[in-house]
């Protein structure tokens, strides 16, 4: 007898994921054509280069139990920026999708109602950005391209 099976890695985001901000559950399923029950905050319009931006992913009517973000120039749609950890953070971990720490997940699939991420502008860069996400609520039900309002990276002055 051969048993098959799928082995979840509730930690990790495979690379594959990366492409569609998407993830890559056995068997393929398409995304929830619920409305979403999430919500991307961010607490400001502008920011400098180099500065760091907090955003919150918040759970309205049910809690997540994963998630991949990155920040995206609106004008092409380019991976712009890295995300910082916070000491200790039970929550996120980075991913190096097109460049070092381009990319934020979760680090285990326990509920989150809140998760606050922290995402670092380029020092050279300027224009408007939008962070784009994918949020799994359980094994087979998830949403993606969830995005942010945009806001505006300011070279120094």
């Amino acid at each position: 007898m051969v048993l098959e099976g799928v082995i979840a890695n509730p930690d990790m985001v495979p690379d594959s994921a990366c492409g569609w901000l998407s993830p890559w559950h056995e068997p393929y399923t398409s995304p929830s054509e619920d409305p979403v029950p999430y919500k991307l905050r961010i607490y400001q319009q502008e920011v400098l280069a180099g500065s760091v931006v907090q955003v919150c992913i918040v759970g309205q009517k049910m809690p997540l139990k994963g998630f991949m973000m990155q920040g995206q120039s609106v004008d092409d749609g380019e991976v712009v920026g890295s995300w910082v950890v916070q000491y200790n953070s039970s929550l996120s971990q980075t991913k190096a999708c097109q460049q070092t720490d381009d990319t934020v997940t979760h680090t285990n699939s326990d509920d989150k109602q809140l998760v606050p991420l922290y995402w670092q502008a380029p020092t050279n860069y300027q224009g408007m950005v939008i962070f784009k996400t994918a949020v799994v609520a359980n094994y087979s039900t998830y949403w993606t391209d969830i995005t942010s309002p945009t806001f505006k990276v300011s070279l120094n002055q």
